[in-house]
């Protein structure tokens, strides 16, 4: 059944989406966090929650379980997973989105998917209109984004000092 696994995967992505908005504005919640702690907790909630996951699927046969020759075999593999692909590229998220702001900061994730599109598409791999509409898609958000942050900054900025269209008058 093609169709329900595409529907599986289909939903896996956007529940995957809906993570990162949700983590990315979420931490706007805790501005008393410095990055490394907030970055420490949610790493050691989301290190639960998927051994939970990964535990329960394996005693229900939903995946197969590595014997210790596979962890043995895979050591340096995990533990580039673990540490650079993981822990500091989070760390670095949450850093960078920081002085960014949460909405953009949703937007750069975004452009993650098209590194790797980038990647693909020097590889040789022909592009189909699916994933070229993605890509307009995403741009489309990133620049319409970009343009409605600088228009509500420029109406947000106060007017420079002289500049309020307002007639001074004095009282003798």
């Amino acid at each position: 059944m093609p169709s329900a696994l595409l529907r599986v995967r289909t939903i896996c992505i956007l529940a995957g989406v809906v993570g990162w908005v949700v983590y990315t504005t979420g931490a706007a919640g805790f501005p008393a966090f410095s990055v490394l702690r907030h970055t420490t907790v949610t790493s050691v909630l989301g290190t639960v929650t998927i051994a939970i996951i990964t535990l329960a699927s394996g005693a229900l046969g939903a995946i197969p379980t590595p014997g210790a020759a596979d962890y043995a075999a895979g050591w340096w593999q995990i533990l580039y997973m673990a540490v650079p692909a993981t822990a500091v590229a989070i760390l670095a998220f949450n850093h960078a989105t920081r002085p960014l702001g949460p909405a953009n900061g949703v937007l750069f994730i975004n452009l993650v998917p098209l590194t790797s599109f980038a990647i693909e598409a020097v590889r040789g791999h022909r592009p189909t209109t699916a994933e070229l509409t993605g890509v307009a898609l995403t741009l489309a958000a990133v620049v319409a984004n970009n343009l409605y942050s600088r228009r509500t900054a420029e109406r947000a900025a106060p007017a420079p000092a002289g500049e309020t269209g307002k007639a001074l008058t004095t009282v003798a």
